[in-house]
């Protein structure tokens, strides 16, 4: 669902031009950080499954996991950087920074109460 809403916005706010490359190529970054943080996030839980398939972590292992989606951000920086649009970098560098962030957060916060989470949620 996040590639095409990337579609579909670019060619909102590109009335009259074709999609382009770098277009595409925003929709698979966002689609690899989304992807790694749900890698990351597995481990945290300790998921054995996503949506009824197993987990990269209970295939292998913690440690396979953390480093397939750091690997996974890897790539996903390194086709931001060779997109060549600084303000692109800097927007996508805050959402993975941020994103980061959250999960430590949250890590923290496990033993909160759900109106406390709920709070910081919101």
């Amino acid at each position: 669902l996040r590639p095409p809403c990337v579609m579909l916005m670019g060619e909102c706010c590109n009335t009259g031009h074709p999609h382009n490359y770098k277009q595409r190529e925003i929709a698979l970054i966002t689609e690899l950080i989304h992807v790694a943080s749900l890698v990351h996030d597995d481990v945290l839980d300790s998921s054995d499954t996503r949506r009824t398939l197993p987990t990269v972590n209970s295939m292998f292992n913690e440690k396979v996991a953390i480093l397939s989606g750091d690997f996974i951000i890897a790539r996903a920086t390194s086709k931001l950087a060779r997109l060549g649009c600084s303000e692109t970098i800097t927007i996508l560098s805050s959402v993975i920074r941020d994103l980061i962030k959250g999960e430590i957060h949250q890590l923290n916060k496990r033993s909160a109460n759900h109106e406390e989470r709920l709070d910081l949620y919101i």
